[in-house]
């Protein structure tokens, strides 16, 4: 079984939960990209800007 294959959470509370720890850490600045597959999360802490794009679920089809 796929690691928290079981779960489930609101996308928007993820977002949120992502917003905060930026805000908390004190990003520079950030901002998401979003495709119909995937989001790409770029933010700026301590001097570089970083680019995430975490592996997302396969929709419910």
């Amino acid at each position: 079984m796929a690691y928290a294959a079981t779960t489930s959470v609101a996308v928007s509370k993820t977002k949120g939960e992502i917003d905060g720890l930026l805000r908390k850490h004190k990003a520079a600045g950030f901002g998401v990209f979003e495709e119909q597959t995937r989001a790409i999360l770029v933010f700026e802490m301590g001097g570089p800007s970083h680019c995430l794009s975490p592996a997302a679920a396969e929709p419910d089809g």
